[in-house]
């Protein structure tokens, strides 16, 4: 029996809340990204 088999459920949990941790940033990033260009794309008054 291999040692981290026990931990291998608790590893995969992991993996899959890193990832979707990654996705949520890489979304806020985008909208945050596209409300600064659409700001700085105004003409100045």
């Amino acid at each position: 029996m291999n040692i981290l088999t026990p931990w291998s459920n608790y590893f995969i949990a992991q993996a899959g809340a890193a990832g979707a941790l990654t996705g949520l940033i890489f979304v806020a990033l985008s909208l945050a990204g596209g409300q600064t260009a659409r700001k700085a794309s105004r003409p100045r008054a």
